[in-house]
């Protein structure tokens, strides 16, 4: 009976998730997550543990890939998904929250009520497609958290990590520059040639009094000047962007974007490896120490001299068995042509050189002494 029990048990429980469905997406064990338009990583910015710092895009730290190599400094821009799906950062342990559009890092708090509320709610879930390389945020509740709405819409949205781009701040030339063109050159313009159309750039924008929050501008509105990005600033801001059903018809989030803009949406997660890259033909010897044997092997190969015809045979069967050990690619038939094809006598002169060095040599004695 209890087997049987068992049985039923065994039968009626759901299948267990794969490691790769728990990832969402996501290289297993650990990754650092690069923002393809600056170059930058995901970074928990000063490494901090407290809840609520800040994740910034900051340049690498590290460059090595490999565990044993790596700097324990750097693990604040190292990530990894944890057993219950939630993006956390390797250095504190905690993960990663979404707050005012920014990303955060969040410690682990009570349930307070009304639940969800701003300070205790579900964790966001992060899925990353490595086909498009966009990192897309899924709620369980409305992320606005609002006290009193029966409006789902927000189930509708699509949200979507980017990065923001950041302009160097304008110098004394650049706006004595904007001013003359705004107050003489346009002026004459416009008298001889009539009325223009004039677009206003995002500086008189913001300087004519008309507060918009960055937040506030679609992407699809920013132009060409709202993507420079040429701050000497080493940190860049990352954010989420909402994305309305009726922009994301189809499952495309990126129309009537600049390459740029849609560039900013790409991140590439690399997983780092526990140890050293081995070939398939040298599984104790790492990819690194057998490209240097073979560079030192060539050079070794190049700069031979063999004194002898038996010792240059010898030696390079010996030097082919030897390296053939060590994957260098140099084949039997070469060296043995190689020892062959030269005197004993001349080890730098070919045979056949040789041979019509000796012919003109008899030649020219033969002809000598017809003469006499």
């Amino acid at each position: 009976m209890t087997a049987i029990s068992n049985l039923a048990t065994s039968q009626s429980s759901p299948p267990q998730p794969s490691p790769e469905s728990r990832s969402n997406g996501f290289p297993p064990g650990y990754f650092i997550i690069r923002s393809l338009a600056t170059g930058r990583l995901l970074d928990v910015a000063g490494d901090y543990a407290e809840d609520g710092t800040e994740i910034i895009l900051w340049p690498e730290k590290e460059s090595s890939l490999v565990e044993s190599r790596r700097d324990p400094q750097a693990n604040n821009q190292v990530f990894f998904i944890d057993t219950s799906g939630a993006l956390c950062s390797r250095a504190s342990g905690h993960a990663i929250d979404i707050e005012d559009n920014h990303l955060v890092l969040r410690h682990r708090r009570p349930i307070s009520l009304p639940f969800p509320n701003r300070y205790a709610h579900p964790l966001p879930k992060f899925t990353y497609t490595p086909l498009t390389g966009e990192i897309h945020v899924e709620f369980d509740c409305d992320p606005t958290y609002p006290l009193f709405s029966a409006n789902a819409s927000w189930k509708d949205n699509t949200y979507i990590l980017t990065s923001v781009p950041l302009r160097k701040p304008k110098s004394f030339i650049d706006d004595a520059s904007e001013f003359i063109t705004s107050n003489f050159a346009s002026p004459l313009v416009s008298f001889f040639q009539g009325g223009t159309d004039t677009h206003a750039t995002p500086e008189q924008v913001a300087s004519s009094g008309v507060e918009l929050a960055e937040d506030e501008v679609l992407e699809e509105d920013r132009g060409e000047e709202a993507e420079v990005d040429d701050s000497v600033d080493l940190k860049r801001d990352v954010k989420m962007l909402t994305i309305a059903k009726r922009n994301s018809a189809d499952g495309h989030t990126d129309w009537n974007l600049t390459e740029k803009a849609k560039l900013r949406r790409k991140f590439e997660c690399v997983s780092l490896r526990a140890a050293k890259e081995f070939d398939a033909s040298h599984p104790y010897i790492p990819r690194e120490e057998l490209a240097r044997r073979r560079q030192a092997t060539s050079a070794s190969l190049q700069s031979s001299v063999f004194p002898s015809r038996s010792s240059r045979t010898s030696q390079g069967l010996q030097l082919f068995d030897t390296e053939r050990r060590n994957d260098v690619l140099i084949e039997k038939s070469d060296l043995l042509r190689w020892a062959e094809e030269f005197d004993a006598s001349h080890p730098y002169i070919p045979r056949e050189e040789l041979e019509r060095r000796r012919k003109a040599k008899e030649e020219e004695r033969a002809k000598t002494q017809a003469s006499f």
